[in-house]
């Protein structure tokens, strides 16, 4: 039996191996290499400001330099909890140019949040927003860190001595960026001396299915999934000069943070979206100037879609479309095709894997209901309970194998060995099956499949009949305690408007599913419980009324 049928379908352009961007060993000499090749190319545009690669060259330097008058030794840990900006690019580069390991923190925590996660990856100093300072500085004497740079968005990124206040407590240092830069412009900067296998981010899992843990990714396994990600979506992009990556989803989720990458391989330019919760702005920034690649998810597409200045937006240079962090319904997917004339394309990815694991080819066939196939030199398998090896088109665990994989989770050698086959694949938690072209299909997560009756019962598969119905905006199936079937389905949905019914929507799952899998209760709630990237928090919807 052919073990990788995905080669098979994978578009001409496209190699079945890659190599972790051999002419880099670091991402220290990635940055530098490209961001000399690149020159007065703009690399990144925010708002009404815009930065070549050469200006992101020596501001990052002035961190880096910066970081390193601190005494901060080689390896040690910076949290970097800023959104979507050019102070965001700024400072995670300027960490790893300075040889340290970038945490990435969402910038939306609360000050317990934040505490919690800077505490448990020992981060000795902190790169965030001046509003937050104060919920968060009386607790940084529990933590570790000792020095804080604070960022104003609203401030420009002119090295100055002067910081904008004075009254600072509570760390060593604390400065402002600007501050920051010229006192790094006014230091030698160090090249500092690393290894491919060193941990340069630690990035933490998104804690939605349990406590959030610090994936440990290494330069290669980045570089690896940047390589991945360049070759697969450079089909798509090769007769556009300078690449235009719009970027909406928040920087510090690896899925931004690797197209961020990829964007700088390709001398691409990085249009940043702050809010992109704000439809109306979002669509203003993008009339503003052609784009060629639009990363998403399902709940930004719909949103987009449901803003009634959606049309006015040229859509006509839109390349590629990218899906991932939860499934993206048949029905957005078709609209999103009829209205930009760009088809989306599904992929999946974790923390664990530096990002890509597989992907719909934009350049190829894409085949809806499914995550596309496997990237260059992956492999994935589909196991069962006892880890063997389940033939074509059964569902299973899915395992994945790669350049890209995490060398494990911070502190937590148990809880790695756990998840790591003897033969190097790790265990997702994640069901799926590979169908019969070798593409990836995604059935939800081990924890989230019900057992009805003693049948498995998943969620997409509820959801997916549920959302063909007009009048339903959103849903979301989760399992229910039963005395008789031991778990029963419940559906939560948002309506388009007080037109739709639980009758009608009874109805119509009874002409679609069998007896077991219907909804045996019905919820109507004007949300749905997400993250901050968007992503479905199920827990919160399964008790029942």
């Amino acid at each position: 039996m052919n073990d990788r049928p995905w080669l098979a379908c994978y578009p001409p352009q496209v190699p079945h191996t890659i190599e972790p961007l051999k002419e880099y060993q670091t991402l220290a000499d990635f940055f530098s290499g490209l961001f000399y090749q690149f020159g007065d190319r703009i690399a990144i545009r925010h708002e009404s400001s815009e930065l070549s690669y050469s200006n992101l060259d020596s501001l990052s330097l002035g961190i880096a330099a910066y970081l390193q008058t601190l005494g901060l030794e080689a390896g040690a840990k910076v949290a970097v909890a800023l959104p979507n900006s050019p102070q965001y690019v700024i400072a995670a580069i300027g960490v790893i140019r300075a040889g340290m390991v970038l945490v990435n923190v969402n910038p939306a925590y609360t000050a317990r949040e934040f505490l919690l996660q800077v505490s448990d990856a020992e981060a000795e100093a902190a790169i965030l927003l001046e509003s937050q300072f104060d919920a968060v500085k009386d607790g940084l004497p529990q933590t570790q860190i000792d020095h804080l740079i604070l960022c104003n968005l609203r401030v420009a990124l002119e090295p100055t001595r002067e910081s904008l206040r004075a009254d600072r407590a509570g760390a060593k240092s604390v400065v402002d960026m600007p501050q920051a830069l010229s006192l790094g412009m006014s230091a030698t900067y160090s090249m500092p001396k690393l290894d491919k296998n060193d941990t340069v981010v630690l990035q933490y899992t998104g804690g939605t299915t349990g406590v959030s843990k610090g994936a440990m990714l290494s330069h290669e396994g980045l570089l690896a999934n940047t390589a991945q990600n360049s070759a697969w979506f450079q089909p798509a992009l090769a007769d556009i000069p300078v690449p235009v990556f719009a970027c909406a989803l928040p920087l510090y989720h690896i899925v931004s943070f690797i197209t961020l990458l990829a964007s700088i391989k390709l001398g691409g330019t990085m249009l940043l979206i702050t809010d992109p919760r704000d439809s109306a702005k979002m669509l203003a920034k993008l009339r503003e100037a052609p784009f060629h690649m639009l990363p998403g998810i399902n709940t930004l597409f719909s949103n987009l879609m449901n803003d009634p200045e959606f049309d006015t937006v040229d859509w006509q240079h839109l390349k590629v479309t990218t899906a991932g962090g939860m499934a993206t319904q048949r029905p957005i997917a078709a609209r999103w095709l009829e209205r930009t004339g760009c088809a989306i394309s599904e992929g999946y990815g974790l923390s664990e894997t530096s990002g890509t694991v597989s992907c719909n080819p934009p350049h190829g066939d894409i085949r809806q209901g499914t995550v596309g196939p496997p990237a260059p030199s992956t492999e994935v398998l589909i196991l069962d309970e006892k880890f063997e090896t389940l033939p074509l088109g059964e569902i299973g665990q899915i395992a994945v194998r790669g350049p890209q994989l995490f060398k494990g989770y911070w502190q937590r050698d148990a809880e790695t060995a756990r998840f790591m086959t003897k033969d190097g694949f790790f265990l997702t938690g994640d069901l799926g099956c590979i169908d019969e072209h070798g593409y990836l299909c995604i059935s939800g997560r081990e924890k989230e499949m019900m057992l009805v009756s003693g049948f498995n019962v998943y969620p997409s598969e509820i959801e997916a009949v549920a959302i063909e119905m007009d009048q339903v905006l959103e849903c979301a199936a989760v399992g229910v305690p039963d005395e008789l079937t031991g778990e029963a389905v419940k559906l939560v949905v948002v309506p388009r408007s007080d037109a739709l019914t639980e009758e009608a929507i009874r109805q119509h799952m009874k002409a679609n599913l069998t007896a077991y899998k219907r909804p045996k209760i019905i919820e109507f709630r004007t949300k749905l419980p997400r993250s901050a990237v968007g992503k479905l928090l199920r827990a919160s919807l399964g008790a029942a009324l």
